[in-house]
């Protein structure tokens, strides 16, 4: 398939410094495509890398550790559908849930 793209602005100054505009193009679609798509994949693989900066011991809950701004951009049936898959998923998060509080959260903190 063959596709053209007219790029002005900042795009078009982009597409100029590359070596081969084409190829970079490509490039980030492709990572792109095969990245998180869904406010689900995009909350969990947030969740994944912000869980690395927390300090040990520190206990949170989900919503806490993504940021209010990414929590607000799941609806209700995501935001327990996260909290299901990570709970069934601790390791992979590298957390470890601990209880659940008086708002019925889960609370979790970061494995040591």
């Amino acid at each position: 398939m063959e596709v053209t793209l007219k790029l002005s602005g900042a795009l078009e100054v982009w597409a100029k410094a590359q070596s081969d505009a084409a190829q970079a193009i490509i490039h980030i679609l492709s990572e792109h495509q095969a990245g998180p798509t869904t406010p689900f994949d995009i909350a969990a693989a947030l969740l994944k890398e912000k869980v690395k900066t927390l300090p040990e011991g520190f206990e949170f809950e989900i919503q806490q550790a993504i940021g209010y701004e990414d929590w607000q951009k799941l609806g209700r049936e995501s935001r327990l559908g996260l909290g299901r898959h990570v709970r069934a998923n601790q390791e992979a998060f590298g957390l470890v849930f601990l209880r659940k509080n008086s708002s019925n959260h889960a609370v979790y903190q970061r494995l040591v």
